[in-house]
């Protein structure tokens, strides 16, 4: 079913129009460390003047990696371990949609399931170990389920965005403490970094004529005092777009945005997609250099099949924001408006920013679609089938901006969490139901 709700997740600074009865899923930022590096790296220390995101006399450390990094020249090849997930089965194993995962140390999976108020916990052998947590207003337990988010070490937060609260728990998914959140968020995209500030994307305004783009965290310290604000910005304005959902996440038509996450150091990344400069900042940007992490980035041009295929969709969106309607008699429908959408020839660099529980930053880049068949499309969808695919190709770089290597995930998986040689995503069933997958990659310091 075609539907016209609007939404605005963390990392974009667009309206979106979804195609899909699909229920709109997605994950927070995760984080972490890791120091290989390889190749030829340019490194130089220069003094910028003052802009958006940067204060007068600020030292920024510029990286140009062009070469291969420590995982080698070739794309790295992730392999699923195992895949668990039974419409019919268990109740532990029967997943309607999973909203986050992510890796405890790379030995433990605690997964945030939509339909429950209690965190799933298994471990690398897709095994059942716990729940953690229940509904209630006690400690360690939940009234609405926002996020998690993965420490180093093993600790995980949990943020209840209806009792505006944050919950620790251990490894072994025993409660450790709560704090209390002092403002309304408005959104649950949020991150726990290791000195256990935690931080949420304020949502920004999306729409036209509203000057340059914004994406602003608040964060709070470990006793929940409110700490400064960090906002990542850009010059150009927000773009209006629409997105479909796929089982391997949000799917858009190419639009130049901004997008940042905060790593588990506390650190900054953003990066306007339509370039491969990454800039990295610090949790104390007055006592460290602001990284710049620059590499080349390949012309990515539309076919003419996938441009046709974009335009199709985007004369759907237009027609229905002209003309609102919904199967559900009760839906408060928006008012008529004009929209225009315009389908680029060229694809931006950047598709997705990522930190995982490691510390690693994540980037899926766009790349050259080919024919193929959708994977894990929804059947109750109106929306026209994809028949151009992009395969799902991540660049990952340390926190310190030194470039790792490549890695290609199999179609329609959803990148949640990695740590290590291990990725956790998921896949969505041809009835909307999630599937929970632990991945393996090869690269030499696992």
């Amino acid at each position: 079913m075609l539907d016209n709700r609007i939404l605005a997740p963390r990392k974009i600074l667009i309206a979106r129009i979804v195609l899909d009865s699909t229920t709109s899923r997605a994950h927070s930022p995760g984080m972490g460390h890791a120091s290989a590096r390889s190749g030829v790296e340019i490194r130089v220390v220069v003094f910028l003047a003052l802009s958006a995101l940067s204060c007068a006399g600020e030292r920024r450390d510029v990286v140009v990696q062009n070469a291969p990094g420590a995982w080698g020249a070739e794309p790295v090849q992730a392999t699923v371990a195992w895949r668990i997930g039974n419409l019919n089965g268990p109740n532990e194993y029967a997943f309607g949609a999973i909203q986050h995962a992510a890796l405890l140390r790379g030995q433990a999976i605690v997964v945030q399931e939509g339909s429950t108020l209690q965190l799933i916990m298994y471990n690398t052998a897709g095994k059942f170990i716990r729940y953690v947590g229940r509904n209630g207003a006690g400690p360690g337990e939940f009234q609405g389920l926002g996020a998690i988010s993965a420490l180093p070490d093993g600790r995980f937060a949990a943020f209840d965005g209806r009792s505006k609260r944050i919950s620790l728990f251990a490894p072994s998914g025993d409660w450790i403490s709560d704090v209390a959140v002092p403002f309304s968020t408005g959104s649950s995209w949020f991150a726990a970094d290791s000195a256990l500030r935690y931080h949420f994307n304020h949502p920004p305004k999306v729409g036209v004529d509203l000057g340059p783009s914004r994406d602003e965290w608040k964060s709070i310290d470990r006793n929940g005092a409110p700490l400064p604000p960090v906002v990542a910005s850009a010059a150009f304005p927000p773009t209006e777009a629409f997105t479909i959902i796929t089982s391997s996440g949000y799917d858009r038509p190419f639009p130049r945005e901004l997008l940042s996450t905060v790593l588990r150091d506390g650190s900054l990344v953003s990066v306007d997609n339509n370039t491969y400069d990454l800039e990295i900042r610090p949790a104390d940007a007055g006592s460290h250099a602001v990284t710049h992490a620059k590499r080349a980035a390949p012309s990515v041009r539309l076919t003419d099949g996938e441009h046709d295929e974009w335009e199709a969709l985007a004369r759907i969106v237009e027609e229905r924001a002209l003309h609102p309607r919904s199967s559900n008699h009760r839906q408060v429908l928006p008012p008529p408006r004009v929209v225009h959408l315009t389908i680029p020839k060229v694809k931006p660099a950047i598709r997705e920013l990522e930190g995982d529980s490691e510390g690693r930053i994540w980037l899926r880049r766009y790349v050259d679609a080919a024919p193929g068949t959708e994977v894990g499309s929804d059947a109750h969808s109106t929306r026209p089938p994809r028949r151009w695919i992009e395969p799902i190709v991540w660049d990952v770089w340390t926190s310190h901006g030194s470039f790792l290597g490549t890695v290609q995930l199999p179609p329609g998986l959803k990148f949640h969490d990695a740590f290590g040689n291990k990725i956790v995503a998921t896949f969505t069933g041809e009835s909307g139901e999630s599937y929970l997958s632990l991945l393996t990659i090869a690269i030499p310091h696992a």
